[in-house]
């Protein structure tokens, strides 16, 4: 399968995470379940989505192309993860190790 998808105007493609979308054409109106604001991506824009994460990819004007590849979780996610510990910690919340991280 190609990672470019073509979609023609007010049509709509379903992507479940890990995915990263780069719009190559045209603009994307972008809903993720559960998020309260919508992401618009044009030409030359990317955005990663989190595992499990349901996406819902509508095309707005004529037409848009993009690329959707499968990725880990980005490495921002994780550093948040270790700072949101490091913050319980520091307020009083017992250490919680994990391997393999």
């Amino acid at each position: 399968m190609s990672p470019f998808i073509t979609l023609p105007g007010r049509q709509m493609q379903r992507l479940i995470g890990p995915v990263r979308v780069r719009t190559e054409s045209g603009l994307l109106w972008i809903t993720v379940d559960g998020q309260p604001e919508d992401i618009l991506l044009a030409a030359g824009e990317s955005r990663h989505f989190e595992p499990g994460e349901r996406v819902i990819v509508y095309a707005l004007g004529e037409e848009a192309r993009f690329e959707v590849s499968r990725d880990a979780p980005c490495r921002r996610a994780r550093v948040r993860g270790w700072a949101e510990r490091v913050s319980a910690w520091l307020h009083g919340a017992p250490p919680v190790l994990r391997s393999g991280a």
